[in-house]
């Protein structure tokens, strides 16, 4: 670690979200670890290689309690003395073994072989039903992040979880609201609206999965392993684990596939050969994940060169791809990883089998880069694709 004090460091700026690599090149040729302070005042300690980042996340001296550094927390704005609410306790995202363990064990049957290949369909479905509207529209101009990235995500988790499809619009909004940078005008208003809303409505879709008995959905198999065995987890901790889905499985999954294609668009070689070569898509998905994936508070240690030569070139075929960061790593290995990974090659498989060619409008430099919680992508991909 250099330095004898922290440096300046802002990960919100908007050069930073743009292209965060050469600040953070820079950084990781100095050292492994670097203590930063943020705009807001947060002191962090930032790991920018792999080997280290692997170290933290699975060294059980490391906790992802909030508890552990509530008044670093408290300081920094991001939590409010008192405030015991939503994810800061019962969540996968906040606990540590044996907590962690318990709550992980529920989830293990719904994210297995037979969980996926009930998810393919879905998402099959899905992404033919907007590929179909594009090649009406394939003249004019569209965006891949409001007509494609977002409705396939949303309308995908919503359907996985039994929420019923004129929900999906709400939710939409909800997430969107939930996420609102804490520096813009009337934020914590909008972001305690959106979340009470979420929470509203996920405690009736329980509610309603436990008054109807067993179903295929998500929700209804998690009410179920509840109802049979409650002492394995809490109503508020179901709630939260269908709410870190709607979150993460939402943002993260949309910006993978817009990062994704941007990325291809970027090297055409490799788009080739994703379109072209479907068996390159399982691992090709983790390269794009590596390469420039949206959890960007990993994009350091996925470009360390010691751990992937060659780590600002984009290839497919590298052999280690899945050894990235992008789902964190340890036992807090995203739990929709399984769910990403599938909508991410369906949606980009298609869209290039069924467009030939696809165009960015206007100049690269252009495409304008927002970062919303852990998540950075662009805001919006506009194209002209013609099969």
């Amino acid at each position: 670690m250099t330095g004898t004090g922290p440096r300046d460091f802002d990960p919100f700026s908007r050069s930073f979200v743009t292209n965060p690599y050469p600040l953070l090149a820079t950084m990781r040729g100095e050292a492994a670890v670097h203590h930063v302070r943020q705009p807001n005042r947060m002191e962090r300690y930032v790991v920018v290689r792999h080997a280290e980042g692997c170290a933290v996340l699975t060294d059980r001296l490391f906790s992802a309690n909030p508890e552990c550094g509530r008044q670093a927390l408290q300081r920094a704005g991001y939590l409010k003395p008192g405030d015991n609410s939503g994810l800061t306790q019962a969540s996968l995202l906040s606990t540590d073994p044996p907590a962690h363990t318990r709550l992980r064990r529920l989830l293990a049957a719904s994210f297995g072989p037979d969980g996926m290949n009930r998810l393919a369909p879905i998402v099959e479905r899905n992404v033919a039903e907007l590929l179909e509207i594009f090649r009406v529209e394939a003249a004019s101009k569209v965006d891949l992040v409001s007509q494609f990235a977002h409705p396939l995500t949303i309308r995908t988790l919503c359907e996985i979880l039994g929420v019923e499809e004129d929900a999906s619009a709400h939710f939409t909004r909800w997430i969107s609201d939930v996420m609102t940078p804490r520096h813009r005008p009337n934020a914590d208003t909008i972001r305690l609206a959106a979340d009470q809303a979420i929470r509203g409505y996920l405690t009736t879709l329980i509610q309603a999965k436990t008054r109807d008995g067993a179903g295929d959905d998500l929700a209804a198999q998690l009410v179920t392993r509840w109802r049979e065995d409650p002492s394995q987890v809490s109503e508020v901790e179901l709630t939260n684990m269908l709410y870190e889905l709607i979150l993460a499985g939402y943002m993260t999954t949309a910006g993978l596939i817009v990062n994704g294609v941007l990325a291809l668009l970027d090297n055409p070689s490799q788009l080739d050969l994703f379109r072209s070569v479907p068996a390159v898509r399982v691992a090709g998905v983790d390269e794009l994940l590596r390469f420039d994936g949206p959890a960007f508070m990993f994009a350091a240690a996925n470009r360390d060169e010691r751990a992937f030569p060659g780590a600002n070139r984009l290839d497919l075929t590298r052999h280690n791809s899945s050894a990235h960061l992008g789902f964190s790593h340890g036992i807090h290995l995203c739990w929709g990883a399984p769910i990403a990974r599938v909508e991410a090659r369906l949606a980009i498989g298609a869209l290039l089998e069924q467009f030939r060619f696809i165009r960015l409008v206007g100049e690269r430099a252009d495409v304008e880069w927002r970062a919303v919680g852990n998540s950075r992508s662009p805001i919006a991909l506009h194209v002209v694709m013609d099969g």
